[in-house]
């Protein structure tokens, strides 16, 4: 089952809950570049990510 989950409302604010999947990195990259990062931003910085257990469905996602 492939979803999102989406929290909007803290300003300047990025967080990742759950990586997913080793196969999910490069879309989830690409919705964090195409959603929250600004095109004109030389440092774009993930200020939390929270990995709620250590399943590999939960934590193998990598992305830069």
């Amino acid at each position: 089952m492939a979803y999102e989950i989406d929290f909007i409302g803290i300003e300047n604010i990025i967080g990742v809950y759950d990586g997913g999947l080793q196969a999910c990195g490069e879309k989830l990259q690409e919705n964090l570049h195409k959603y929250y990062f600004d095109d004109e931003q030389d440092d774009k910085i993930i200020d939390f990510v929270i990995c709620s257990h250590s399943d590999l469905d939960h934590i193998s996602s990598s992305f830069e």
